[in-house]
């Protein structure tokens, strides 16, 4: 018995000499991580990551195993789409146009939604026909005339926000407002620099709305991923404003025309 422990005490030297991070078993179930240690005759001296020292007799231990470390799970598509049943809607259905504008003029004709290209940008407003927390928003989006941003209000942790593609003279997409902050502030992973909507190309867009975040899909590839830990960090500027509350829409800047060919939302089914 004795002859076994201090060949299992090798061993912990052996793969101490290694690999820090290891974790120690006692038979009891106990598990004690440890990132440094020293013998002491009939027991050993572990030191973990803060510097705690902890001693344990040889006889107490049954085993030695890695510790295995969670790595965070990028955001993408793929683990966004949704595991269970769907239920998707036209939301081209709901539009109205006349009623529903607010900048600008926006006509429906022949189940395709278009703006002029004024000055003064384009603003409609969307009422979904559910409220849920977690949903998809697919369009199929083309730019007619300018360079200026697409805009898509969404709604994420009961909280309105704007989307924007190719703002800034088609310089920047992302989320505004983020910390209160357009994405002409953003930095890093918050912000996707480049032009993205040629003219006279139909584009899919994807909009992945979850309670841990938002993942954008553009022609089927991810596009932007950013993980949102407060929903409360999102909110619509003053200058965005859609009337109703927890309302989809749209946002076109100056001197820009699209025409939506679709509006689909997909959400789960219970």
């Amino acid at each position: 018995m004795r002859l076994a422990m201090w060949i299992l005490f090798a061993l912990f030297l052996t793969l101490a000499s290694v690999s820090n991070g290891q974790e120690i078993v006692l038979k009891d179930g106990q598990r004690i991580q440890w990132a440094s240690l020293a013998d002491a005759g009939d027991s050993i001296t572990v030191e973990d990551k803060t510097g705690v020292r902890t001693k344990i007799k040889k006889d107490q231990i049954a085993r030695m195993s890695p510790v295995t470390e969670e790595k965070p799970v990028a955001l993408t598509g793929a683990t966004f789409s949704f595991k269970k049943k769907t239920k998707a809607f036209n939301l081209m259905a709901t539009v109205n146009p006349k009623a529903d504008t607010f900048v600008g003029s926006w006509t429906l004709s022949g189940g395709i939604l278009s703006n002029t290209g004024d000055g003064s940008g384009a603003r409609l407003m969307m009422t979904p026909p559910v409220n849920d927390e977690e949903y998809d928003l697919e369009l199929v989006a083309e730019r007619t005339d300018g360079n200026e941003y697409l805009g898509t209000v969404l709604v994420g942790g009961g909280r309105q926000f704007l989307f924007v593609i190719d703002s800034n003279k088609a310089a920047m997409s992302g989320i505004w407002l983020l910390d209160g902050q357009g994405a002409d502030k953003a930095k890093g992973d918050a912000v996707k620099l480049g032009a993205f909507l040629p003219k006279k190309q139909p584009t899919v867009i994807t909009f992945m709305v979850r309670k841990s975040g938002l993942v954008v899909k553009m022609g089927g590839r991810d596009f932007y991923a950013l993980p949102i830990d407060d929903w409360k960090r999102l909110s619509l500027a003053d200058y965005h404003n859609i009337p109703k509350e927890k309302a989809l829409g749209f946002v076109v800047g100056p001197y820009s025309a699209f025409r939506i060919h679709r509006i689909t939302m997909t959400i789960p089914q219970e």
